[in-house]
């Protein structure tokens, strides 16, 4: 079932789920009668309980950005995007702005021209996300 997030949650969702480093496992671009498309990302990303030891532990995650306005999804030759060194989150001129190829450093916040700048990112005025089920292990 889909957790929709709003802007001021984005620093606890982060700091629960550690995007950075995560795999990318794929996507789908829906498009929707009489809006913009739906865009679902998903992603093998560690996540942080703070109930048990606190250790993280890898989980699948599905991102739903809805009503997306704009997006940009290239692959650039010899380039590796299986693992994706820095995702940035944030919530700008009223939309969700999701990047998965963040150029950035550790301590700059992102900014709407950093988000275009990219060569993959979705801007959408809805996010929501999913913790999906572990992948059923093959028979031997």
């Amino acid at each position: 079932m889909l957790t929709p997030l709003q802007a001021g949650q984005i620093p606890s969702f982060l700091r629960r789920y550690r995007l950075s480093g995560s795999r990318f496992l794929g996507m789908r671009i829906r498009p929707q009668k009489h809006q913009n498309p739906l865009v679902e990302i998903r992603l093998s990303v560690r996540l942080i309980d703070a109930t048990a030891t606190g250790k993280p532990t890898r989980t699948r995650l599905r991102i739903v950005l809805t009503d997306a306005s704009e997006y940009r999804f290239q692959k650039r030759p010899n380039a590796d995007k299986q693992v994706l060194r820095r995702i940035d989150l944030a919530y700008l001129s009223g939309q969700f702005f999701f990047c998965l190829d963040s150029y950035l450093e550790e301590n700059e916040r992102p900014a709407i021209h950093d988000f275009r700048a990219s060569d993959a990112y979705v801007a959408a005025s809805e996010m929501a996300y999913e913790i999906l089920p572990p992948k059923p292990k093959a028979s031997q």
